[in-house]
């Protein structure tokens, strides 16, 4: 047959135009009353009765649906949007009178804020096709943190998760993996590489590329990840040796690994051997995954301190931790999240909170880092008030 159309394939500003434009409409939205958000959808559902054939012909054109495949799709879109014509009575909340002695319950409903959901474009994948997409999309935004999301080309058939444990097991085991360095941290007042990230680099054997966080997730999901993260230090270890680096590097370790006992004995060994460690790696852990441990963290951090290593924390948001709590954690560097990062410049929320680490960050012996800076007003800032250091994006003037 003839082809008939192109899907043109979102990216990644796409989604964050879409969801910077949510979030405006939402301050206005949110405020109106139910009635007139129903009156609203009412108004909805009266159009799309209206133009229920074209809107029918487009699903043939889009979907291949046979006409009245396309139509039953559009009824069941139409039943969805009779239902939110709904939302008065949905929106109620609710009172219950003496609950306990001198005490009553009650609730409200408000608005949440921007959400998304994903649902499969082709309505020809089977249900197993669309869980095992949706489940590797999860487990890639799971380890970017709060409010994450993944975006990423769909170059065959998702997996099954056996299929991934299989896949990963082999891999780890087999040491078939590389390492990239990314993030290249550079001083603002030298120009000096500060330290550079070490980022996993994996393929299947038919030369596909598995998404690095993708492979971090399977790995941790299957118990698999601290063999993972020894692999990483011992590569980093032999391009040292090999003078393949000579720039310090920063090893992302995972929850589980800081957690380990067997873990800490192995590094203490591996550093007792290693004397110049403490000088090339540092040992890197994302905030979102130790707000569920700061005790284990705690302890790690002294127990690296204790072999004369350096521990980085990464991914440092301000609603993650308190700066209080950075008091105890005392770990030597803290690099900022790439949204905290960026757009300082006009956002006096930000200059204060930064401004506030980088004054705690003085009196403990803290390096405070930006990540992926992409406005040069930024950088200025962050030179003015005296940050240690910043990896680049692509810079605007």
């Amino acid at each position: 047959g003839d082809q008939e159309k192109e899907v043109r394939l979102a990216s990644k500003a796409d989604l964050e135009q879409v969801v910077s434009v949510a979030q405006k409409a939402f301050e206005e939205w949110s405020l109106k009353p139910s009635l007139q958000r129903a009156r609203v959808m009412f108004k909805f559902k009266e159009l799309i009765e209206k133009n229920s054939d074209e809107l029918t012909q487009l699903i043939v054109s889009e979907h291949g649906k046979v006409y009245e495949d396309a139509k039953g799709s559009l009824t069941r879109g139409l039943e969805v949007v009779e239902f939110a014509c709904g939302i008065p009575h949905l929106l109620k909340g609710e009172f219950s009178e003496n609950v306990g002695t001198n005490v009553d319950s009650w609730s409200m409903r408000q608005p949440l804020g921007v959400v998304a959901g994903i649902t499969p474009f082709n309505f020809l994948d089977t249900n197993d096709d669309v869980l095992n997409a949706a489940g590797e999309a999860f487990e890639e935004a799971k380890l970017i943190g709060l409010n994450g999301f993944c975006l990423r080309e769909r170059s065959e058939q998702a997996r099954s998760v056996d299929q991934w444990h299989t896949l990963v097991a082999e891999i780890i085991s087999q040491s078939q993996y590389k390492i990239d360095y990314i993030q290249q941290v550079k001083a603002l007042k030298s120009n000096k590489v500060i330290l550079e990230e070490a980022s996993i680099q994996a393929q299947t054997k038919s030369g596909e590329v598995i998404p690095a966080r993708i492979f971090v997730s399977i790995a941790e999901k299957f118990n698999l990840i601290t063999e993972l993260d020894k692999g990483v230090i011992k590569t980093v270890i032999s391009q040292f040796k090999s003078k393949q680096k000579t720039n310090p590097v920063a090893v992302n370790l995972s929850l589980a690994s800081v957690q380990n006992i067997d873990f800490r004995n192995w590094l203490k060994q591996l550093m007792k051997k290693n004397k110049q460690l403490h000088q090339q790696i540092v040992f890197s852990v994302s905030t979102f995954s130790i707000v569920n441990d700061m005790q284990s963290y705690e302890s790690f951090v002294s127990f690296i301190h204790e072999q004369n290593g350096v521990v980085m924390l990464k991914r440092f948001e301000t609603h993650s931790i308190s700066i209080e709590k950075v008091k105890d954690l005392k770990p030597d560097y803290i690099r900022l999240s790439r949204d905290l990062s960026n757009e300082v410049y006009s956002d006096t929320g930000k200059q204060q909170f930064i401004q506030s680490m980088q004054e705690l960050g003085h009196l403990l012996g803290v390096a405070v880092l930006a990540e992926s800076v992409r406005d040069i007003r930024d950088v200025n800032y962050f030179k003015k008030i005296g940050l240690a250091g910043n990896s680049f994006s692509d810079l605007s003037a």
